[in-house]
């Protein structure tokens, strides 16, 4: 089926077993490097944000296996995802291309594809078209990375097949300012190790000017591709070649094609990069999944924000007590950053998609899922010429199948957050003061309206050290002391719960 559709929206008040606290944690170092993560107040606010607008979600799809793994707004102010058919088109899987106007409608879809299992990845404009890459099956039952140039209607003007004889395909696609496109992904067959890395240049026939092959010994990859003010491609994804398992990688690479630097950042477990993009500041900003830092034993969402040559300045994981994924994020005029996943721990469904507005330094603001009970998946954020937000996924139907989908809706009033300072009865928790401090501080609190108040203290290990407050408070500011006299110095937590609203603070107790 295809055209509009409506979709489930919510915003989700968070249950305390589903809160993430703000921690400071060190971890072991590996190759020489070390790291500070900041596990970030994630998925909960001391205010709770107002439901976003949603302006349409138009869907694309059949009675089988259908989803878009990436989106760009078109010239006419409408959008072209690309992802994966299994309804439609020529073999198992084909390639997917589905044109949306700025309503919603659905122009036309088209399926690229042979007999086998062939699907899109990536997708930008081009002057008059579109590029799509991704993977095609060979009749050796390998894959080689397919790259297409369409005209304004689909329909394709020049192809390039690429690969060795084993496993080769494409993540992601961009066109750059000269006229010519790059292309990530992953190879075997044309590799130095067990999986590389892989970058190329292509010119506007999809002539091959240059290709750069980057790992070690072990399987790395590169899941994403982006042009920066320089003239330079960023890329991220993740490597095994430091060890087992993967960190994430994060590489530059000059226009003609030399490494600039590669980096890798990480923990004991898997941590890995999704979509990178460059920042007003001159860095970076990337997203991804981590296991290694966060809620507990399932992936969290994963930021990292570096400057220009890569260095950490901050890392932040969000997520609950399942699983919960980083796919995009984009960058908006105000310095914030808007965060795409998909949530097991606080959706609805198996799986929904999750949209988070985060500060300039990864402090979530407010955070919604979108989703019914078939569950949904997300690949692909941008930032409209417009202001609003649109995301390219994939939904559960009632029949099994799944449908591409795209979310268009309003980032403004959607994401608004009343300030505390501002308006000082909303529920809020506030910087306790002195932080650091020895032995004793201050902490401060404001409510809404009159209601039981839980004010506790922990160790990072969750055990309750203290209870400064277990009964009915009035609407409006209170505080409460914290003396530390014979503790250990070290990272404590304040946890204040008042009916369904949650907030913890780090404090330092230093000695």
């Amino acid at each position: 089926m295809s055209g509009l559709s409506s979709l489930w929206y919510r915003l989700d008040l968070l249950s305390p077993k589903e809160s993430v606290v703000e921690i400071t944690r060190w971890r072991r170092p590996m190759n020489t490097r070390k790291f500070l993560i900041l596990a970030a107040l994630a998925l909960a606010g001391s205010a709770p944000a107002q439901i976003p607008d949603t302006l349409w979600t138009a869907t694309a799809g059949g009675s089988l296996l259908d989803y878009g793994r990436s989106v760009q707004q078109t010239g006419d102010g409408g959008f072209i995802v690309a992802g994966i058919t299994e309804t439609f088109g020529a073999g198992q899987q084909d390639m997917y291309l589905v044109k949306i106007a700025a309503n919603g409608d659905i122009c036309w879809t088209r399926t690229y594809g042979d007999s086998g299992i062939d699907g899109a990845h990536g997708v930008d404009t081009t002057a008059g078209g579109y590029i799509v890459a991704g993977c095609f099956q060979t009749a050796d039952n390998n894959q080689n990375m397919w790259v297409i140039r369409t005209d304004a209607d689909g329909t394709p003007v020049c192809s390039l097949l690429y690969g060795g004889p084993a496993l080769d395909y494409a993540t992601h696609v961009q066109s750059t300012r000269d006229g010519h496109y790059v292309v990530s992904g992953k190879t075997v067959g044309t590799g130095y190790g067990g999986q590389d890395a892989f970058l190329m240049k292509l010119d506007g026939l999809l002539n091959v000017q240059w290709t750069l092959n980057m790992g070690g010994p072990e399987e790395d990859g590169a899941h994403w591709v982006e042009e920066d003010a320089q003239g330079d491609y960023i890329l991220t994804g993740a490597t095994r070649s430091g060890g087992a398992p993967d960190d994430l990688y994060l590489f530059k690479v000059s226009a003609q094609g030399d490494t600039i630097w590669t980096r890798s950042y990480g923990g004991d477990t898997t941590d890995i990069g999704d979509c990178v993009r460059p920042t007003s500041d001159g860095g970076y900003i990337v997203c991804g999944h981590t296991w290694s830092f966060g809620a507990g034993a399932y992936p969290d969402i994963y930021l990292i924000k570096t400057d220009s040559a890569g260095t950490v300045e901050w890392e932040r994981a969000y997520g609950g007590d399942s699983a919960d994924y980083g796919s995009s994020v984009v960058q908006a005029d105000n310095g914030h950053f808007y965060v795409l996943g998909t949530t097991k721990t606080f959706g609805e469904g198996d799986y929904d998609i999750l949209i988070m507005e985060t500060d300039a330094q990864g402090c979530s603001l407010a955070t919604v899922t979108y989703g019914g009970p078939g569950g949904e998946l997300s690949y692909s954020l941008i930032l409209t010429g417009d202001g609003y937000l649109a995301a390219a996924g994939g939904m559960w139907l009632p029949d099994n199948s799944t449908d591409v989908c795209l979310i268009y809706f309003d980032r403004t009033p959607g994401f608004a957050k009343i300030s505390p300072a501002k308006q000082p009865l909303t529920f809020a928790l506030l910087p306790p003061h002195p932080n650091p401090f020895n032995p004793i501080t201050a902490t401060r609190y404001e409510l809404p309206a009159p209601g039981h108040v839980s004010l506790r203290v922990y160790d990072t290990a969750g055990r309750l050290v203290s209870t400064l407050v277990d009964g009915w408070k009035p609407a409006g500011a209170h505080e409460a002391t914290f003396d530390g006299a014979g503790l250990a110095s070290g990272i404590y937590l304040v946890r204040l719960e008042a009916g369904e609203s949650i907030a913890m603070q780090k404090i330092v107790l230093l000695k």
